[in-house]
């Protein structure tokens, strides 16, 4: 059975992996946003009182991108961060963040899409690139404890740490199961 989520969670973090090439969909939020704004980071939004974190995790998705075709059972549940601020301006997590990895390919999506393709959300992320997993790693070891403006940090304990292992682990997954073929 996949982990789900202990506690009620106030918002949802979902970063996208593209398996294939071990790189991870970043976006960059705009000036306007009311959440890392002008940093790059994930998809987010946050978990309305009559929703649960899945649904929720889902909409980010497709609000963020236009990604509209990945379904709860492909969302992986990585960890649910207990609150405290991130790094960069005005970009504070509540108290409970439920944070997902969504891997491609996937059911609806045989190869991760180009970032130039995505219909991002006007107005909330103003581009979107492809980043390898050990240059995500290696920006996020240099920021620690420090503000850096161009890249959200995740700052709760074990946040980044884990979300790697589990990047990396879809990353190898999906190679032994293309090698199996």
């Amino acid at each position: 059975a996949a982990a789900v989520p202990p506690l009620p969670a106030e918002a949802v973090h979902v970063w996208l992996l593209d398996a294939a090439s071990q790189r991870v969909l970043l976006l960059r939020r705009s000036r306007q946003s009311r959440q890392f704004s002008g940093q790059w980071s994930c998809c987010f939004c946050e978990v309305l009182d009559a929703e649960t974190s899945a649904p929720a995790a889902l909409k980010s998705v497709r609000d963020d991108t236009g990604l509209a075709g990945f379904v709860a059972e492909e969302l992986g549940f990585v960890l649910q961060a207990e609150g405290g601020p991130n790094v960069g301006e005005g970009s504070a997590i509540g108290p409970r963040v439920d944070v997902y990895c969504l891997a491609m390919p996937s059911g609806a999506y045989v190869e991760a899409p180009r970032a130039e393709g995505l219909q991002l959300a006007p107005g909330e992320v103003d581009a979107a690139q492809y980043m390898h997993i050990d240059e995500l790693e290696r920006i996020w070891s240099v920021s620690t404890g420090a503000q850096n403006s161009e890249f959200f940090v995740p700052t709760p304990p074990g946040y980044s740490r884990r979300l790697l292992e589990v990047l990396r682990q879809k990353a190898l997954d999906h190679k032994a199961s293309v090698s199996e073929h």
